[in-house]
């Protein structure tokens, strides 16, 4: 039997709102509008943070350019000849989210930028993540001990159809699978309904607890009910990267031998946070690895960091 996943997890109710949204006859008027809003505004972003341009984009084009880059990826998504017919498939199937995955990648080489781990680093998360996993169950085959997943920055759900291809892969008894606990934080209204529906349409939804907050009122919850992180990944504001770390450190939430995995930390960059976890090695061992911006050319880092405690 499935276990309670908890309160904030998407109910039945709330099944089919994506496709219902794209019934709506303003949505086309929506899209033009945003869309070249999104144009202008990530451009402008990409610019400021290369130093290209000295002013800050604090606009209605930001809240313009975040609701249309979801609207466009859902629909382009939910209308992928791939997705179609897959999204038929058993929710058990690799294949299923996997054509989801690919959809969201495609549309990113296209030119739109999205802020999702993407292809080439979302390799190094799946390693991670897999490695953990099987270390874990290997460990602890005879135990009922929960395997507690936390991800910092839901944004399009992208990491966590990742990681949901990778438990759909290892083929897990179901005893096992529900031992797995995966909590995807992001405070913004638009990730929670169409990650939601992205999630529904790669038969992955079930796997995943969606809390629409900020990570630190998440974290002190985890705090409150004595439960302790496997493997935490980062990808959400990067001025918060290390303070949230630290408060799960302070608060003794790793598990011994957690793995915290940190995206995107060159561009836009968080150096505390990859200057703490390489320079403080009496807490972590810490493999930086190069890879691309997402779905760009430009390097980017990730870290991957085992807590040594």
């Amino acid at each position: 039997m499935a276990k309670d996943k908890g309160s904030t997890k998407v109910t039945a109710s709330e099944k089919g709102s994506g496709s219902f949204l794209f019934s709506l006859p303003m949505l086309t008027l929506v899209l033009l509008v945003s869309g070249a809003c999104y144009y202008f505004s990530s451009h402008l972003w990409c610019a400021y943070n290369m130093g290209l341009c000295i002013l800050p984009i604090v606009s209605p084009f930001d809240l313009a350019s975040h609701l249309s880059i979801h609207l466009m990826a859902l629909n382009f998504v939910l209308h992928h000849p791939d997705v179609v017919v897959k999204s038929q498939l058993p929710e058990t199937a690799p294949e299923r989210v996997e054509s989801v995955i690919n959809a969201i990648d495609e549309l990113g080489h296209s030119g739109s930028f999205m802020m999702n781990v993407g292809d080439v680093k979302g390799k190094i998360l799946d390693e991670a993540l897999e490695k953990k996993l099987k270390e874990f169950f290997e460990a602890k085959k005879d135990s009922d001990e929960e395997f507690l997943l936390v991800e910092f920055g839901t944004y399009l759900g992208y990491g966590t159809l990742r990681i949901g291809r990778v438990l759909r892969a290892m083929n897990l008894p179901e005893e096992q699978l529900w031992r797995v606990s995966v909590i995807s934080i992001d405070p913004s209204s638009a990730t929670r309904a169409v990650a939601a529906a992205l999630w529904e349409t790669a038969g992955v939804r079930n796997l995943i607890d969606y809390r629409m907050a900020d990570s630190g009122d998440v974290l002190s919850e985890l705090t409150s009910k004595g439960r302790k992180i496997d493997f935490l990944f980062v990808d959400h504001m990067k001025d918060l990267y290390l303070p949230d770390l630290q408060y799960c450190l302070d608060k003794d939430l790793l598990k011994s031998r957690a793995v915290v995995v940190g995206d995107n930390l060159i561009f836009p960059g968080a150096p505390d946070f990859k200057k703490f976890v390489i320079e403080r090695t009496d807490l972590f061992d810490t493999e930086i690895i190069e890879g691309k911006v997402e779905y760009l050319t430009w390097p980017d880092h990730v870290s991957v960091s085992v807590f040594k405690k």
